[in-house]
């Protein structure tokens, strides 16, 4: 069984502690149960991906979930499932460099992915865009909100560099809530997301991090634990209400 520890700052309020209690166990990921549509798109510097859309897009909001440079968008397919059944439209895509995506794996031009994939969205009359995003994904999502407003985002086990970028560079631009997850005996990113975190920012951030070693879209996987994905339901309830 693990534990968690959620750290919330609301502007000028002191954090306050929350501790939940929860199991983790290993499960193989299996295909996405929940019927989609696969569409491709083109980003802004001509770069055509390959996703996957779950569920009615037009006049409503859209979660948006982007991998790591390990991971594919079929990483989320156990998520996908349980976002589904929650009654949430959902978008996946392989970033560039990923198949059948194509162009080359450059990490700081994942926003410009997800630009693309926003674009591709508002084509077909979304209405409001949550990011979940893992490792560089995550990262990337926090880089792109720098420039776009968007409903929130939740950032699991991000990375403090993009690519050459360092985020330390561009926080205090963010106006965005942010929810940090990570693992614990993951150090590198309960580090990045404590540095995150902590520097000067606009938007209401919180950071949850929870026992154990998962890492990525494995914190999200039903199969493996029922906390993480518990508390990221409870999280987009907030941010839709």
């Amino acid at each position: 069984c693990g534990i968690f520890i959620q750290l919330t700052f609301l502007l000028f309020i002191l954090p306050f502690l929350i501790i939940h209690i929860g199991c983790q166990q290993e499960h193989s990921v299996s295909p996405p149960n929940t019927s989609y549509e696969t569409v491709t798109f083109d980003t802004k510097d001509q770069v055509t991906l390959s996703g996957r859309v779950f569920g009615p897009v037009e006049g409503n909001p859209v979660i948006l979930l982007t991998h790591s440079n390990t991971e594919s968008q079929d990483s989320w397919n156990p998520f996908v499932d349980l976002l589904a059944e929650q009654g949430h439209t959902v978008m996946t895509f392989n970033s560039r460099g990923t198949p059948p995506s194509e162009g080359q794996q450059i990490e700081n031009q994942f926003d410009i992915d997800i630009h693309g994939a926003l674009s591709w969205l508002q084509s077909r009359g979304v209405r409001g865009l949550v990011i979940i995003g893992s490792g560089e994904g995550a990262t990337a999502a926090i880089k792109f909100t720098s420039i776009q407003s968007v409903i929130g985002v939740i950032a699991l086990s991000p990375q403090m560099n993009l690519g050459e970028l360092s985020m330390s560079s561009i926080l205090s631009e963010i106006d965005n809530p942010v929810l940090f997850i990570v693992s614990e005996e993951d150090e590198s990113a309960r580090k990045a997301a404590s540095d995150m975190f902590h520097a000067p920012h606009k938007g209401v951030w919180a950071i949850s991090i929870f026992r154990g070693e998962a890492n990525g879209t494995e914190l999200v996987n039903p199969n493996l634990n029922e906390d993480v994905p518990e508390h990221v339901i409870q999280y987009l309830e907030d941010f839709f209400q």
